[in-house]
């Protein structure tokens, strides 16, 4: 096949670059096209400056590794190499989002969902264990999501930090990781191990069934944090609460041999624990089952696909991003379809094209960055699929539920959106229509801790968070408290990539350390926080509980 035009290029005169789908520390994420096998791939095209001769035998031997390894849990690695003095990796594209974005979408997860996911993410970090492989950056934003049909997987992604544990390669001094995640031997320098990925598991486990991490603050907060902190228990009207905090607590153990042995104990012990949880369920005559994120299903061999199916398949540049009903396509090294039938040895009718499908149905949620949309497909008939298009430029494929960024809360977005049916007699396009929502407005909030009230300057006073979400990321934001009665004072908050703020533990000018951002006279009732032209005021009284 020819390569197509693209602004971004084409690497190796096979992967066109089609989009930027993320970027980072290692290098730029491309939503690319593999022209020989005509499907969507994501390609990480690594940073220059990166490519010291050290860099390149890692880089070389972890590719080759990743690429051999084989775990439904795991992002595929299809091809790496160099190309025009920059080194790329192509690796399988999963269109549904990572676990990062489901967090902010949903929140906490229920107590038996987040057991499955993790006790799947265990399995493929037991995978990578076994071949000498140490992510070293376990994260919800690494957390890729796989649909097929109603369910989820995870897939473990964003090995490019990884190292293979019989290597030593890695920068002298440099510590690579994300703070809120990192075990307490990694914040003082020492190497990765399998023992600090089940630490970071532990981390996620806590933040699925609560919807926050661990530990909140900057980095030296973080590492304070994680060194020197008792691991936080959860809830305690959380169901299971006792179970999952001995499980949390073993991963989380601050001395690495205190923690599971293994991944695979650690993925064995979850396993237990949601066969527990099930039976309490039972036991307790609840109906059905959870449904947030389900387990996938055993890996047998589908049916033969229906007649009015297989053209479909062979459209991979189209159905490549769609996971409903053709997921099973999906699966790394499954075989193509046979031919299409015969009768007789003679070739069949060709069949007519599908009916027109009607306008987009489509729905929009408030995020706080952005708007979700989900658009609702008619109900399959024989022979026919309903994909649903965006223009983008042209109209590409994407999938029923998506979310449309925004650079802050309370900001707009559009996008037009159309319907394709498709069967054996090729494809009818629908009407468009522009749809669009509101992100969520910018939101300051104030929680106080579950401390006893303090003493600071010989006054009885409260401690508090104040946590800013929806705001513009990569910024620093002057807040001013403004408590009624009493001079307002000021502090400043960088925003992360999340659009999320927080003013936590510190230390105040006189050295006085205290675990809130901010301590707060049992006296006053109220105060107002301003931040970015957005002001809220708060009844302390009823923020105390009283």
């Amino acid at each position: 096949m020819g390569c197509a035009v693209s602004p971004f290029g084409t690497v190796n005169g096979r992967y066109v670059l089609e989009e930027i789908i993320g970027s980072g520390g290692m290098g730029v994420v491309y939503l690319g096209r593999d022209t020989v096998l005509d499907r969507a791939v994501a390609v990480k095209m690594i940073r220059e400056e990166l490519a010291g001769e050290e860099f390149v035998r890692r880089f070389e031997r972890e590719a080759a590794i990743l690429a051999r390894l084989r775990s439904p849990h795991i992002v595929v690695v299809y091809d790496y190499g160099r190309y025009e003095n920059k080194f790329f990796l192509v690796t399988d594209y999963l269109p549904d989002g990572d676990l990062d974005q489901w967090i902010s979408q949903h929140g906490q997860m229920p107590p038996e969902d987040a057991v499955r996911l993790v006790a799947q993410l265990a399995e493929g970090l037991a995978d990578a264990h076994a071949h000498g492989v140490i992510h070293r950056d376990v994260k919800p934003a690494n957390t890729l999501l796989w649909r097929r049909g109603a369910e989820l997987r995870p897939v473990l992604a964003d090995f490019g930090i990884a190292v293979a544990a019989d290597l030593s390669l890695t920068a002298p001094g440099a510590i690579i990781g994300s703070p809120l995640y990192m075990a307490p031997e990694r914040h003082l320098g020492a190497p990765a191990t399998g023992a600090s990925d089940i630490y970071s598991m532990g981390c996620l486990l806590f933040t699925l069934v609560t919807g926050s991490p661990p530990y909140w603050g900057t980095e030296f907060q973080a590492a304070n944090a994680h060194l020197n902190e008792p691991v936080p228990s959860l809830p305690p009207d959380l169901p299971h609460a006792a179970a999952l905090d001995q499980v949390i607590g073993t991963c989380m153990a601050k001395r690495p041999e205190d923690r599971f042995p293994s991944a695979d104990a650690l993925a064995t012990r979850l396993a237990e624990l949601g066969r527990s949880f099930e039976a309490d369920r039972k036991a307790a005559g609840r109906s059905g089952a959870a449904t947030t994120v389900l387990t996938a299903p055993p890996e047998t061999t589908p049916p033969p696909p229906k007649r009015g199916r297989r053209r479909v398949v062979g459209m991979a540049a189209v159905l490549a991003l769609v996971a409903g009903a053709l997921a099973w396509w999906l699966v790394p090294d499954r075989e193509p379809d046979d031919e299409a039938p015969t009768s007789g040895g003679q070739p069949t009718a060709v069949a007519e094209a599908p009916p027109t499908p009607g306008g987009i149905d489509a729905r929009t949620v408030e995020d706080h960055l952005g708007v979700r949309v989900r658009v609702d497909l008619p109900k399959t008939s024989a022979g026919v699929q309903y994909v649903v298009e965006r223009k983008l430029g042209g109209w590409r494929p994407t999938e029923p539920v998506f979310m449309l960024p925004t650079q802050q809360g309370g900001e707009r977005s559009c996008a037009r959106l159309r319907l394709v049916a498709m069967g054996d007699g090729g494809r009818t396009e629908g009407p468009d229509r522009e749809v669009c929502g509101r992100a969520k407005p910018r939101q300051i909030l104030m929680k106080p801790l579950r401390h006893e009230p303090c003493v600071e300057r010989g006054d009885l006073c409260t401690y508090f968070d104040i946590v800013l979400r929806g705001f513009r990321p990569h910024q620093v934001l002057t807040v001013t408290w403004a408590p009624e009665g009493a001079p307002p004072v000021q502090t400043q908050v960088s925003i992360d990539d999340s659009g999320v703020g927080i003013i936590g533990a510190n230390t105040d000018p006189s050295g006085v350390s205290h675990p809130g951002g901010l301590f707060v006279s049992d006296r006053l009732t109220s105060g107002t926080v301003r931040v970015d032209g957005v002001a809220r005021t708060f009844d302390l009284e009823k923020l105390r509980g009283r």
